[in-house]
């Protein structure tokens, strides 16, 4: 066995394996990049507009909180800031939103919804 060609055998292998490290880190970063769950979340903001029901309100700002992918499925927790024809805050929600990522298939759960300064929203079935 020559030992004057094993250190550098080893650190080739070292480097290879760190770079395929790196390059596998970056490939999922990139995973949930919003190029890939871009009709997932318009249609979860669709069915946002549909689930809040809210009375008095001319336009929802929503801020997505956090994504994941389980299976099948985009999950969104997203925050909707919910705002009057002046653009002031009348309330907000927190919202779940599981879309599909191959069938048009969007289900989403209001975790919680608050008025601000009294405003009354209809009622969530």
């Amino acid at each position: 066995m020559n030992m004057k060609h094993l250190p550098r055998k080893t650190f080739t292998l070292l480097a290879a394996i760190a770079g395929m490290t790196m390059v596998a880190a970056t490939a999922q970063a990139n995973w949930l990049s919003p190029t890939f769950y871009a009709d997932e979340l318009d249609r979860c903001t669709v069915e946002l507009r549909t689930e809040l029901n809210t009375a008095g309100a001319s336009g929802l700002q929503h801020t997505v909180v956090d994504i994941d992918k389980v299976g099948v499925w985009y999950v969104f927790d997203i925050e909707t800031k919910i705002v009057d024809d002046a653009g002031l805050s009348i309330g907000l929600a927190k919202t779940r939103c599981l879309s599909h990522r191959w069938k048009q298939r969007t289900s989403v759960e209001v975790m919680s919804q608050s008025a601000v300064s009294g405003v009354r929203f209809a009622a969530i079935d």
